[in-house]
């Protein structure tokens, strides 16, 4: 018998795209498809007929693909919906999942292979739907059979009085009992359980009899050879006057949920088994935000051990304390039933390593649906922000060496320009014009060389590097003493860091008069650690001190500071000049706290 086919509505702005599609799916998927140019025309498609499943682009005028969602969601309920999008946002794949998309697909640019992996997605995703909407068709159809049963089943019903004696016993827990009603009734209630059994029934229905208020209780209790769990509602009894004189009883055999509920755990154990197998950091935390449970890369990644969660650590203490107050109010409106979308955070490690993340978090409920836990989701995004870190420093070298092709190069070539010509015009002086033309052509090679090295500025990741290593010991001149004590300190920095001190040589030497000695050490105080580099100089006048470090500033193009600023600044390292003028040159580098280690300490 052939399968009937499915029924699909393809939205996307792009017809060319849609009319691709829909030839595709037709025939290789056997789909019946409908197509819409927006998501407007979508929802009138909608309003005139049903669908087993919608397919929509993201990116869309007017309405993008999670709005169209949402809007499907709220007007027609939980129709399956799969996101075909070229975006490659992850938030926008963890927006439209938390919305109800039942699946998603990247565009990668290759639609055969693409639209083929989009047939079995909608194949999978109709025919998990229809056995979900099986499952509950089912389930409906167990619980009316369940109404039925329990009506016509029968509780314990028993009344105890005041003397504890079995005032009543309804037929039901009589045969429970195993006991004709008319030997029950006007019997010790102790003769029918076990000592310790009767004398815990005995302390809750004193408490019933003594404060007049009604007692629910769960319990183990043996009811003839078998030993159940029973759920029990105890009520006081009154008289005219109001005086309480017996209690009555009614209890329902829970075993099976117990046994459920046990069940139950052991899948959450089985679950939690599988977190550990997932690329992201999951974690549980009670009502108030402490840790219960984080997966293996939760542990590594903020450098915990289980020991840390037993003390009792929060999801909070993770967390830069300037982001603490939207977190928490976050976190609260969980808990009380608020919608809430989820947020990128900065993190803490325990070793005080700070990286950005997106924290998804929803509440878990216990078997009266109070909310009890919080599962949460978190996934690094160091990855993401740095590749965009690097995507705005590689604009920002762009259009500099832009600068430098157009402006300081051109310039310098005009001049030798004018000079050829004034050769031309007239010999004399022919040494003097040929020496400008020299130097301007060195100046050219310097700017082409700085343009080389500045464009690789950024290129490789930055690397703990120890700072003796890249002193430029073999560049000192023997007329100057080095004094270097760095203390085996190591910096976080660009790899190109020994041009730093390679620049800072070049200028103590080029600028700084007679320099006979130079010093370079480190100092460590509450903001984070400095660097020092030192000479016996001239110095530098006040009103130059911030400008040296300016592009084009100075005697030879003033690429050299320029860039020694440029390389500190990639991981957030800063320099500045602070000696006074006649003393010689002082440098001081600032680096952060946690952009600096030395090795054999804590």
């Amino acid at each position: 018998m052939e399968r009937p086919a499915h029924t699909i509505l393809y939205v996307d702005d792009e017809r060319s795209l849609l009319e691709i599609a829909k030839e595709f799916l037709e025939l290789e998927g056997g789909f019946r498809v409908d197509t819409a140019i927006s998501p407007a025309e979508g929802l009138a498609a909608l309003s005139r007929g049903s669908y087993d499943a919608i397919v929509s682009d993201y990116l869309m005028p007017e309405m993008d693909g999670i709005e169209f969602l949402k809007k499907i969601r709220t007007l027609y309920g939980d129709i399956p919906f799969i996101l075909f999008t070229g975006s490659g946002h992850e938030a926008v794949v963890i927006e439209a999942i938390n919305h109800g998309a039942d699946s998603y697909l990247r565009k990668q640019g290759n639609p055969p292979e693409e639209l083929t992996e989009l047939t079995h997605i909608v194949e999978r995703v109709v025919k998990t739907r229809k056995k979900l909407e099986e499952s509950r068709q089912r389930l409906q159809e167990s619980e009316e059979r369940y109404r039925t049963l329990a009506e016509a089943a029968h509780d314990l019903i028993y009344i105890i009085d005041r003397e504890d004696r079995v005032a009543y016993l309804n037929t039901y827990a009589a045969k429970m009992l195993d006991l004709p009603r008319e030997q029950a009734i006007g019997r010790p209630r102790a003769e029918l359980f076990p000592p310790d059994i009767s004398e815990r029934q005995k302390m809750s229905i004193l408490q019933v009899i003594d404060s007049g208020i009604p007692l629910r209780i769960e319990s183990e209790t043996p009811i003839g050879n078998n030993r159940t769990w029973q759920d029990t509602m105890l009520v006081p009894l009154r008289d005219p006057d109001g005086t309480v004189t017996g209690v009555m009883g009614i209890s329902r055999d829970v075993t099976d949920l117990k046994q459920a509920i046990e069940d139950e755990r052991r899948s959450e154990r089985r679950f939690l088994e599988l977190a550990d197998l997932l690329p992201e950091i999951v974690f549980e935390t009670d009502a108030g935000g402490t840790i219960r449970f984080t997966n293996r890369l939760g542990f590594e990644t903020f450098g915990i051990t289980p020991a840390d969660i037993e003390a009792g650590c929060t999801i909070f203490d993770f967390i830069a304390p300037e982001e603490h107050e939207i977190a928490i109010r976050k976190f609260r409106g969980i808990i009380t039933g608020e919608w809430s979308e989820g947020n990128e955070y900065t993190l803490i490690r325990k070793d005080g390593g700070r990286f950005p993340a997106y924290v998804s978090v929803s509440a878990g409920f216990n078997g009266q649906r109070m909310p009890d836990r919080v599962w949460g989701v978190i996934i690094d995004l160091t990855g993401s922000k740095r590749a965009e870190n690097a995507l705005r420093q590689a604009n920002r070298q762009l259009t500099l060496l832009n600068a430098i092709t157009r402006h300081d190069i051109l310039n310098n070539v005009t001049v030798m320009l004018g000079y050829l010509t004034f050769l031309k015009e007239d010999d004399t002086g022919k040494t003097e014009l040929l020496d400008k033309i020299e130097s301007a052509t060195y100046s050219i090679r310097k700017q082409i060389e700085f343009s080389r090295v500045y464009q690789n500025l950024g290129t490789t990741d930055p690397q703990w590097q120890r700072l003796d290593n890249v002193l430029p010991i073999s560049q000192i001149p023997p007329h100057v003493i080095l004094d270097a004590s760095l203390n085996g300190i190591e910096v976080f920095a660009d790899p190109m860091i020994e041009r730093v001190f390679y620049n800072l040589l070049d200028n103590s030497l080029k600028h700084g008069g007679s320099v006979t000695a130079i010093s370079t050490f480190s100092l460590i105080g509450p903001d984070g650690l400095t660097v020092v580099w030192q000479d016996n100089g001239r110095g530098i006048c006040p009103d130059e001190k911030d400008r040296i470090f300016e592009r084009g500033y100075g005697k030879n193009n003033g690429l050299g500071l320029f860039l020694v600023r440029e390389i500190l600044a990639i991981t957030g390292i800063a320099i500045r000049e602070c000696g006074n003028e006649g003393e010689g040159a002082r440098f001081e580098i600032s680096v952060p706290m946690g952009a600096f280690r030395i090795p054999g300490t804590d």
